[in-house]
């Protein structure tokens, strides 16, 4: 019913209600007519049969009078002329006791014929019957009594009755078809007037109703349309001045701002494809300079598998890697602040650090350091960026991890289980200023092949499904558990690709890289010319030479190597044996430091966890020694068939060591100490250690010069000499 109702248009819901009233109001008021008419009827029936009951009573005391009221015969046709006047159905007299007492019985019809009789006479009141079976009619028993003065006669003079003393009753009967019938047509009259008139007032009311919800009307065509073409130039069609027309006049006032709004939303749609068109070519050649500035180029190596994908078009999330020329592999994962390109621009200053650095051979901690200033010199206080830092030594077996702000990297063995998991040392970069900044690193020994680090940012672990769970570090080391490294990656990447599942990206940008960790081949010892001291050389000119003496006030803050071997690259201008000239001075000044200056012990290293102790006990020492030195002596020679090579010597300021000892030792290769030794007389032609092991001297060969006439000496002293 409710539905039927809502469903209704605004007319019939008008309509319907005044005509059901309207209907209820005349089929009322007709009912009520007629009972006022039938009423009526009755009670001008009952005045006429009264009245002719008081008449014919009259007429009989007329009769008495006159004495002709004795004879019978008489009486009978006065009764049957008077039952047969008019509407009068039947018409008999009724003698009262006295009355029958004085005269007599009378004529059988003038005897009591019912109760009715009986009681009119016994309780001197007027009895009233309405006759409905058959034919209807209306029947009235009047009685009359013995008086002093009945309209001017007195009964008690021939009637030996009691004052007052009912002597007889009229009983008249009139008949109401006439009257019923007169009442039938009536009724009908009624019926058809008030159906005529609920149907011209059907039509005047619609006729109403149509001119009130005229602008209503209007209104909704108005609307449909503009739903349809979208026109908001259309009017709605006033018809009169009423609150609807004043809502249609509100409307179009509406319809004209909307058509303005319109107008003014088109031209800036217009100008948002415009700026949205600019936008996406101004971002596709933002995307191809930062390709350039993240040099995709170099992500390349044999040993490294990376999955990058962004949560937005630009990623926060970058990744780099380089090798030094010692052959070290060194790896970046950053993850700055927000996504999009606001968060990749902020990954940015640390590109051109992590790879010029690298090449030079700079270390982990000194790399970290440059690239925590350059993101707190660039990005402001409310940005920063979480990375890690690794650097991968195949040779000796090494890996290195600065971690702030990343979930830390973890190492598998072979089988993909997790053999080490590093731990959260730092804050990202750009939280702390350069001199408050921790530069330590972790240290980790692997044996043994088939390892691999998985390095990852938080995107990964907090990558979240249809059901908004999230990836987890749990399901992270469950995917990875499985020994083949070509499956273990395939796996990893769908496992991401399928807890994704319809997201075209994540919540956040994703990272992550999977590294083998190589084993390094081991040394063949060369023939080498370990000359004492004191033995006469004959050699060819030198043509420069470098000489640098470093305090510890100057160790602590400089990283050597890369210093030393940038000076040779730019005097030699040729960086074909770049590395082998980096890994040499780089074992020849660490030697010098650690066992001569710091006097570290080796056999720690034996021991389990024992490179990390090392190392830590290293950093100890360095922070608290405040005396020795280190003196670098760098020298080119030719010779006169135009062959050349570099001499090193390198002096500490420490005790020396049993070199004999460990020369014999290290061809074996089977410890971990030593192999920085083995280093040299791999790749040196001369290695000779002098001043009880404090000193050591070796010869490097470089590429032959081309002219060999005698070129002139050149001698640059760096330093103050101990």
């Amino acid at each position: 019913m409710k539905s039927w109702w809502y469903k209704l248009s605004l007319h019939n819901k008008l309509q319907i209600p005044l005509q059901l009233m309207l209907l209820l109001v005349l089929v009322a008021a007709q009912i009520w007519g007629m009972k006022e008419f039938k009423n009526d009827m009755y009670q001008d029936v009952e005045e006429s049969a009264f009245s002719n009951a008081t008449q014919a009573f009259l007429g009989l005391n007329s009769m008495m009078l006159t004495g002709n009221i004795s004879q019978p015969e008489l009486r009978a046709i006065y009764f049957k002329k008077m039952a047969n006047q008019g509407d009068v159905k039947d018409f008999y007299l009724v003698r009262g006791h006295s009355l029958q007492e004085q005269f007599g019985a009378g004529l059988a019809e003038e005897q009591p014929r019912d109760e009715l009789d009986r009681k009119a006479i016994l309780t001197n009141e007027v009895q009233i019957q309405h006759i409905t079976t058959d034919k209807p009619a209306f029947r009235m028993v009047v009685p009359f009594a013995a008086t002093h003065d009945f309209h001017g006669t007195d009964c008690l003079q021939c009637h030996q009755a009691r004052d007052g003393e009912v002597i007889g009753a009229v009983s008249i009967t009139i008949s109401l078809q006439e009257k019923y019938d007169e009442l039938y047509k009536m009724r009908i009259v009624f019926s058809l007037g008030q159906i005529l008139l609920q149907i011209l007032l059907f039509f005047f009311i619609a006729f109403l109703i149509r001119k009130a919800i005229a602008t209503v009307i209007n209104l909704e065509k108005t609307i449909l349309s503009i739903n349809v073409d979208g026109d908001f130039s259309r009017r709605v069609g006033i018809e009169s001045d009423d609150e609807v027309g004043h809502i249609a006049r509100v409307f179009n006032t509406f319809l004209q701002r909307m058509s303005e709004l319109k107008q003014d939303l088109s031209d800036k749609v217009t100008a948002l494809e415009m700026y949205r068109d600019g936008s996406e070519q101004e971002q596709r050649v933002a995307a191809r300079y930062m390709n350039k500035l993240i040099a995709v180029d170099k992500l390349k190596d044999p040993a490294v598998q990376f999955y990058l994908k962004p949560a937005e078009n630009f990623s926060g999330d970058l990744i780099a890697m380089a090798r030094t020329p010692d052959n070290r592999l060194h790896l970046l994962l950053a993850d700055s602040t927000g996504h999009g390109l606001s968060a990749a621009l902020a990954a940015m200053p640390m590109i051109h650090p992590f790879y010029s650095m690298t090449s030079k051979g700079f270390t982990t901690s000194t790399i970290a350091k440059e690239i925590n200033k350059k993101v707190w010199e660039s990005l402001p206080v409310s940005h920063f960026v979480a990375a890690i830092i690794v650097s991968i030594d195949a040779v000796s077996h090494m890996v290195e991890v600065w971690s702030g702000g990343c979930p830390p990297p973890f190492l598998l063995n072979s089988e993909g289980e997790c053999e080490y998991q590093f731990k959260p040392r730092h804050l990202a970069m750009g939280i702390l200023p350069p001199e408050q900044f921790d530069a330590s690193v972790e240290y980790y020994s692997y044996e043994g092949g088939g390892k691999s680090l998985v390095m990852f940012s938080d995107g990964v672990i907090e990558l979240e499904n249809g059901d908004r769970e999230q990836f987890g570090l749990a399901r992270l080391l469950q995917v990875v558990h499985v020994s083949d490294m070509r499956v273990r990656w395939e796996r990893t990447i769908q496992a991401i690709e399928q807890y994704c599942g319809a997201k075209s990206s994540g919540n956040d940008d994703i990272a992550l890289m999977m590294v083998q960790c190589e084993s390094g081949e081991s040394f063949t010892k060369r023939k080498v010319n370990s000359e004492l001291p004191g033995q006469e050389q004959i050699e060819g000119n030198a043509v420069w030479q470098f000489v640098l003496t470093l305090t510890m006030q100057q160790i602590k803050k400089l990283d050597v190597v890369p210093l030393l071997l940038d000076i040779v690259q730019q005097i030699e201008k040729d960086k074909e044996r770049g590395s082998e000239i980096f890994m040499v001075l780089s074992e020849m000044f660490n030697n010098a430091l650690d066992h001569g200056v710091l006097k570290l012990d080796s056999t720690l290293k034996h021991h389990e966890d024992g490179m990390e102790k090392y190392f830590e006990e290293r950093s100890i020492r360095l922070a608290n020694t405040e005396t020795g030195y280190v003196q670098l002596n760098l020298k080119k020679i030719v010779n006169t068939d135009g062959s050349a090579f570099l001499r090193i010597r390198v002096t500490d300021s420490g005790d020396g060591f049993d070199f004999r000892q460990v020369s014999d030792k290290v061809a074996t290769n089977t410890q971990r100490y030593g192999r920085g030794i083995a280093l040299l007389y791999h790749v040196c032609h001369k290695v000779e250690f002098s001043h009880g092991g404090s000193e050591i001297l070796v010869e490097f060969d470089l590429p032959d010069v081309v002219d060999k006439s005698v070129l002139p000496r050149v001698s640059w002293n760096a330093g103050e000499g101990i």
